[in-house]
């Protein structure tokens, strides 16, 4: 019989979300992220672990929305830990802010990322032409762009519009990891830059794509089970936003093991793999 409220202590302890530990600042944080592999900014998700809940202790701390607050201290930690090269950071759990650990790098671009060209999505009319614009704008730049460098560059003018197209088309490219965020010392969009991943990673890209789906995605979900305990499939499913049977492929194909949790099905780390 499967004890789901061990299992969540467990979970909630590597998380460091029981309350006996904290994630202090963004150095604390730094390792944090290199053990748990995949970590959002804030919650969102119940099976991957954010550094607000980490640095808050709990699974379920409250919210703030004020600069001098747990939640503004805690949203100041992108840049900190962007500009030290953290990890990779981009939209991927759930579309929010996500840092995986480089090591994961190109097992997620295996099993995330797009591998038609920006060209076929739109001739197949899954991509936008505003989203075009912008990765042509990307292609044709020697180096990242600063948004006013890349509004600019794309053919989008001041006004409110055309930020909105921006930054819908951005958004397009980043959802398929084609387009990825970098942080800088300079000035201007608080140090963050916009590149082409197969620009800006183009060997840890060919490596990614040169792995089969499922074993990237086994690969990218192994220290993610190993410190979540346990794992529900359709959550993972939806907030990455990839098929059922490639989820179930891939945490199969881990030391885990279809249980019954509650009423819902759920793959938990055996026994001798903890």
């Amino acid at each position: 019989m499967i004890d789901l409220e061990e299992l969540r202590r467990r979970r909630f302890r590597n998380w460091c979300q029981d309350g006996d530990c904290r994630i202090e600042d963004p150095e604390a944080a730094k390792p944090f992220i290199e053990r748990v592999g995949v970590c959002t900014l804030f919650g969102a998700s119940t099976e991957f672990p954010s550094l607000y809940q980490a640095h808050m202790g709990e699974s379920s701390p409250p919210s703030f929305a004020t600069w001098d607050s747990p939640s503004g201290y805690v949203y100041t930690w992108r840049w900190n830990l962007g500009k030290s090269d953290t990890a990779f950071y981009g939209s991927i759990v759930a579309r929010k802010p996500t840092w995986v650990a480089y090591r994961l790098l190109a097992p997620l671009l295996g099993a995330l990322m797009e591998r038609r060209s920006v060209e076929e999505l739109y001739e197949a009319g899954e991509l936008s032409a505003d989203a075009l614009r912008v990765a042509k704008a990307l292609e044709a730049a020697e180096e990242a762009l600063v948004t006013k460098d890349l509004r600019d560059a794309a053919g989008f003018t001041k006004g409110k519009e055309n930020r909105s197209a921006y930054l819908k088309a951005v958004e397009e490219l980043e959802n398929r990891l084609i387009l990825c965020k970098r942080f800088t010392e300079g000035e201007g969009d608080e140090g963050m830059r916009h590149a082409l991943v197969r620009k800006e990673y183009p060997e840890v890209m060919a490596s990614g794509l040169a792995l089969e789906p499922t074993s990237a995605l086994t690969e990218l979900l192994r220290p993610v089970l190993a410190n979540a305990v346990y794992l529900d499939p359709k959550v993972v499913v939806r907030h990455l936003r990839i098929s059922p049977d490639l989820v179930d492929r891939a945490l199969e194909g881990l030391d885990a093991v279809r249980q019954t949790v509650g009423k819902v099905k759920v793959f938990v780390v055996k026994e001798e793999a903890r």
